[in-house]
């Protein structure tokens, strides 16, 4: 499905998806939210999506790009788009180009506030395990 997130409310992206699980059979165990845009979204709608996942019985991810004009992370290795919704996100990974690969990092492992390298290295041109 896809959404625009200027012209789409929450409850609205997830009556949709409600309807495509229950209603249409689609058996899902996870919805990916890909490109959300958290600044132009408010702590309130996360706890919408929370709920919703409790309800159905679904996990929730969500991708987010950070803007090059601002601050990337805190001290602590944390995006600094991100920190007002901290509380509500369970599990933070960041991606960061370093010596011709992209790593994994994991920030936040639920109330763990961490930064660890995963030993996992992605090609930047395909995405791939490198």
């Amino acid at each position: 499905m896809n959404f625009n997130q200027k012209g789409t409310r929450t409850e609205q992206v997830l009556k949709s998806i409600e309807a495509m699980i229950i209603q249409g059979e689609f058996s899902a165990d996870a919805v990916i939210i890909d490109g959300f845009n958290f600044s132009q979204s408010a702590p309130g709608d996360l706890d919408q999506f929370k709920n919703f996942a409790q309800k159905v019985g679904v996990e929730i991810w969500f991708s987010a790009s950070l803007k090059k004009t601002q601050a990337l992370f805190n001290k602590k290795g944390l995006p600094e788009e991100l920190l007002d919704f901290l509380k509500d996100i369970d599990v933070l990974i960041t991606l960061k180009y370093k010596n011709q690969y992209i790593h994994l990092n994991i920030a936040k492992n639920r109330d763990v506030s961490i930064l660890e390298e995963m030993p996992l290295r992605l090609d930047p041109a395909t995405f791939l395990m490198a």
